[in-house]
């Protein structure tokens, strides 16, 4: 079923009067972004799209905040309290506001005091987001529109077992893959696709990417009353460590924050079906240390031809023995060989690569998993792991750097040091 020009709205009683919120403007729309995976994304882009088009709008997502056009780093979706969203709210002078809605904000009552005037649902991944979209119909104001991704089956499914247990007057819509026709798609150059007839690009290659656009455009269209808003998401690529793509050295290297084993599956299948064939993956992957997901490493094996251990945060644990860990809690039935434990940088530099990659490949042949782990308590073992990666990848191949894409730091024994991967990217190339 479509809905990009028609809307189901809800059954319901009769319409009651609105009753409008304390200091919530009148004139601005207010859209909430919940889901799984992507919400930061879907977040900026809807902001993007609104600005470039000249009708204007603010957002506070997972990266900072974009107030009056200009962009901050001083409140974060994760960590906002109620009195500073109503005073973002009170002090934003544009005509829309994106919010990433946050688990925690919805279990705390952060957002009880809005109405919103629509909510983008990307995914829906999990069994506990899907259980929370009741409480996300209660934050919508009568009349306000939710709009969720069709090819996500659990969240197709909620739609329409739930529609008519709404008590409030609705309009649900969703995105579905025979809406739009993908005509090319690369890892370098990434998607053109066919939407009302009309040509498009976006430069990123994962497929959500344009299920993505295509939410936000219809948002954006049905909540201001333009029309043809999609060509105004042309220019946005992603947010911040969010499937980020670059080329270096004719490897291709995808930045993203995955930090549980359903994102980091995800990315992988991207990465699997954007990958030429007879080329590898490497995965390095970052584990944070107080909180051991063993699934990622067996995720990473899954799809990886290699995976390089970094963890970070560590503040319980020693590096080796989060890398430890992992062997020790192998269940996937599929055997965990650490080829190569590295120590420190003063043991990474001496280390004879070529010899290293030929030891990796006996592994492979065997059918096992080869994993390269960096043990050192600082950030020389993420910095050393991604320069390793890159010498073992060929021209072709697809390398993944999961796990610390969004963030400027990294920790170790409660040292924070500057991080970004993009410099540590540039630095190894460089070398």
């Amino acid at each position: 079923m479509k809905f990009f020009d028609r809307f189901k709205k809800t059954n319901s009683e009769e319409p009651k009067e609105e009753v409008p919120v304390v200091d919530q403007p009148a004139a601005k729309k207010i859209i909430g972004v919940y889901g799984t995976r992507g919400k930061t994304v879907v977040t900026e882009l809807m902001s993007h799209l609104l600005n470039n088009s000249g009708i204007g709008a603010g957002f506070l997502s997972s990266t900072g905040t974009l107030v009056n056009k200009e962009f901050g780093k001083s409140l974060f979706a994760e960590d906002v309290s109620r009195k500073e969203l109503k005073e973002l709210l009170e002090y934003s002078t544009s005509p829309f506001f994106i919010i990433e809605l946050k688990d925690s904000g919805i279990d705390n009552e952060l957002y009880s005091e809005l109405q919103l005037d629509g909510v983008i649902v990307p995914n829906t991944i999990t069994k506990e987001s899907t259980q929370k979209l009741s409480h996300i119909t209660d934050l919508l104001r009568e009349g306000g529109v939710l709009l969720g991704n069709g090819i996500d089956i659990s969240l197709r499914n909620w739609f329409f077992e739930n529609r008519d247990k709404i008590k409030k007057p609705l309009y649900l819509g969703m995105v579905n893959e025979n809406d739009y026709n993908i005509v090319n798609k690369s890892i370098d150059s990434g998607i053109e696709y066919v939407f009302r007839e009309n040509n498009y690009l976006t430069p990123n290659p994962a497929s959500y990417s344009v299920i993505n656009k295509l939410l936000s455009s219809t948002m954006a269209e049905a909540l201001s009353g333009v029309s043809n808003l999609t060509r105004y998401t042309q220019g946005f690529k992603t947010a911040k460590g969010r499937f980020e793509v670059i080329s270096i050295k004719d490897r291709t290297i995808v930045i993203d924050n995955a930090r549980s084993a359903e994102d980091l599956e995800l990315v992988l299948k991207e990465i699997t079906n954007l990958k030429p064939m007879g080329k590898k993956i490497i995965t390095v992957l970052g584990l944070e240390g107080d909180y051991l997901d063993f699934t990622l490493p067996e995720t990473a094996q899954k799809y990886s031809s290699l995976t390089i251990l970094t963890p970070y945060a560590a503040k319980k644990f020693k590096n080796y023995d989060i890398n430890s860990a992992v062997f020790t809690h192998n269940h996937s039935g599929k055997r965990f060989v650490a080829v190569e434990r590295v120590g420190s940088q003063e043991e990474y530099f001496m280390l004879n690569k070529e010899n290293l990659k030929q030891r990796i490949q006996k592994v492979v042949s065997n059918s096992d998993s080869p994993f390269v782990t960096f043990d050192a308590d600082d950030y020389t073992s993420r910095l050393n792991a991604i320069d390793f990666a890159i010498q073992y990848a060929e021209a072709g191949d697809i390398i993944l750097l999961a796990g610390k894409g969004d963030e400027d730091f990294i920790s170790y024994n409660d040292v924070e040091y500057t991080w970004s991967e993009h410099e540590a990217v540039r630095l190894a190339s460089k070398e």
